[in-house]
C-alpha cells in the first residue's frame, strides 16, 4: 500500500480532517472528560448494551451517530438508490452509529476501539463512549488493554482528551504493525494530500502520548486469551477484525468491514469515500461475508444499527445483515 492510493481519496471526504484532528489535539481548550452538549440532529444519548459470550462479557458502547449520506458511497448509483428506497432511506440520509466494545473477563478489562472522542470532524455529538463506559462502572484507569482495529478518527479519537492527554493511562494499546507503520510513516504523510494529513498527525499524537504502552502486533496474533487479530485490509492498509472466543459463544468484531448495514451487504462491491483501496476493501468484504454467512458467526460491528450485534446471511447472490439480541 503506497501513498498513491490517496489520489482519489484526497479529493473526496477527507477534506478538512487535518484541521479537525489538529484542533482536537492541539488548539482547542481542554474539555477533559466533560460531557459535551450536542446540538446535532443526530446527537446520541449515552447508551450501552451488555451480553454474555461465556468467559467474556461484551458491552456495546455508543459514542455518537454519523449523519452519513448517500454521497459517501460510490458504485452503481441506480442500484444504490433502489436498495436505499427498499429500506426506507430514499432521501439518501443514512445515519450510522459509532460504537466501541468493552470486553470483561476475570482479571481483564479490554476495550475494542474508542469512538470519535473529542474530535469534531463530523460535527458535535460524539465522545459519549467514555460516559457509557463509566456508567458501566469502568473508569478509564481500569482499562488494561485497548485494541485498535484501524487508525481512522472514529476509532482512535477517544484515546486522547481534547488537549492531547492519554485517556487510558494504564492500558496497553494494541494495533496492527501494518496499520501503525503506515500512519506513522513520515514519507507517506509527506506524499498524502493535505486533507488526509490529519489522520497521520493524530496517529503520531496518540503514539507520542502512550509511548511504550503501544504494542504493534502481527496478523493472527493472540491478543489475550481467546482474542485474535485478523487482517481485513483495504479500508486501510492494516484494517483488522478481532476474533473473540468466549467458550460458550464466538464472535467477530468486524470494525469497518461495512459502513452501512443496509447497503453494503446488499451491494458488497460498493465503495466508501474513506477507503484507501476500495477494490481491495470489496474483495475482503465479500470473502468475510462468505465466511460469516457459512459459519453463521455472530458479529459486532462499529456502524451496524446499535447495539451492533448481528449476523450476515446469504440473500440470493448477495447478503443481508440481521440484528440479533444476545
Amino acid at each position: 500500500m503506497t501513498s498513491d492510493n490517496f489520489a482519489s481519496l484526497g479529493r473526496r471526504q477527507f477534506l478538512g480532517i487535518a484541521a479537525a484532528a489538529t484542533a482536537a489535539t492541539v488548539a482547542t481548550p481542554s474539555r477533559g472528560l466533560e460531557k459535551k452538549k450536542a446540538s446535532s440532529a443526530y446527537a446520541a444519548p449515552t447508551g450501552m448494551v451488555t451480553a454474555s459470550l461465556g468467559e467474556y462479557e461484551i458491552t456495546s458502547l455508543l459514542d455518537g451517530i454519523i449523519p452519513m449520506q448517500k454521497g459517501y458511497f460510490s458504485g452503481d448509483q441506480k442500484a444504490i438508490d433502489q436498495v436505499l428506497e427498499n429500506v426506507g432511506l430514499g432521501d439518501g440520509n443514512m445515519p450510522a452509529p459509532v460504537s466501541a466494545f468493552l470486553l470483561r473477563s476475570k482479571g481483564k478489562t479490554i476495550l475494542i476501539d474508542t469512538g470519535m472522542g473529542a474530535i469534531d470532524m463530523l460535527g458535535p455529538g460524539y465522545g459519549q463512549m467514555i460516559h457509557a463506559l463509566m456508567a458501566k462502572g469502568v473508569s478509564p484507569d481500569r482499562v488494561d488493554t485497548v485494541i485498535i482495529t484501524h487508525a481512522h478518527p472514529d476509532h482512535v479519537g477517544g484515546l486522547l482528551t481534547a488537549d492531547g492527554q492519554a485517556v487510558f493511562p494504564n492500558a496497553e494499546i494494541m494495533i496492527s504493525e501494518v496499520e501503525a507503520g503506515f500512519w506513522t510513516n513520515a514519507e507517506h504523510m509527506e506524499k498524502a494530500p493535505d486533507g488526509a494529513k490529519g489522520i497521520f498527525q493524530f496517529a503520531q499524537a496518540f503514539t507520542k502520548a502512550y509511548g511504550d504502552q503501544i504494542t504493534q502486533v502481527a496478523d493472527g496474533k493472540e491478543l489475550a486469551k481467546g482474542l485474535t487479530l485478523q487482517s481485513a485490509h483495504g479500508h486501510t492498509p492494516g484494517h483488522s477484525v478481532v476474533q473473540i472466543d468466549g467458550g460458550a459463544r464466538q464472535m467477530i468484531m468486524v470494525a469497518d468491514l461495512f459502513h452501512s448495514a443496509d447497503l453494503h451487504p446488499a451491494l458488497p462491491d460498493t465503495g466508501f469515500g474513506f477507503d484507501i483501496d476500495s477494490k481491495q476493501a470489496a474483495e475482503t468484504r465479500k470473502k468475510l461475508f462468505d465466511q460469516l454467512a457459512s459459519d453463521k458467526t455472530l458479529i459486532a460491528a462499529t456502524h451496524a444499527h446499535f447495539p451492533g450485534f448481528g449476523r450476515i446471511i446469504k440473500d440470493g447472490d448477495a447478503y443481508r445483515y440481521l440484528s440479533v439480541s444476545l
